[in-house]
Parts: C-alpha cells; sequence; structure tokens
C-alpha cells in the first residue's frame, strides 16, 4: 500500500497537524479534519502537493499528482 503524508496547516489554532496514511484514506482524513476544526481557517496538503477543499473540509475531488485515489 503507497501511503502520503498529509498535513493540515491550521491558522486559526497557529498550529499545523500532519499524519502518514494511505492514499485511499485521505478523503475520510480530510472529512474528520474538517468536522473537528469546523469553523477553522487551515490548508491541506498531500506530500507537499495543494489540496482543494470544500467548505466542509472534503477534497474537492480534483486530482493528487501521482495518486490513485477514486473518486
Amino acid at each position: 500500500m503507497r501511503t502520503a503524508k498529509i498535513r493540515f496547516e491550521n491558522k486559526t489554532a497557529q498550529e499545523a497537524h500532519e499524519f502518514t496514511i494511505g492514499f485511499d484514506g485521505i478523503d475520510l482524513v480530510m472529512a474528520w479534519y474538517g468536522a473537528y476544526w469546523a469553523g477553522d481557517e487551515y490548508q491541506v496538503t498531500v506530500d507537499g502537493q495543494l489540496v482543494a477543499a470544500d467548505q466542509n473540509g472534503e477534497r474537492d475531488h480534483g486530482e493528487i499528482e501521482g495518486a490513485d485515489v477514486l473518486h
């Protein structure tokens, strides 16, 4: 299983959270983070690549370079 580093730069809380996860877990972790930190301003990167998120913190289903993420 291929893994990736997902990083949340939380500007509201002035802290970062980083996890190593399988590519198939990206959407689940983004949804969890968006719910847990609802209302905070943050950005998400996967292996250093900025990932677009909707207002709920869920991935905006764009491609993640080099990933086999299901849509």
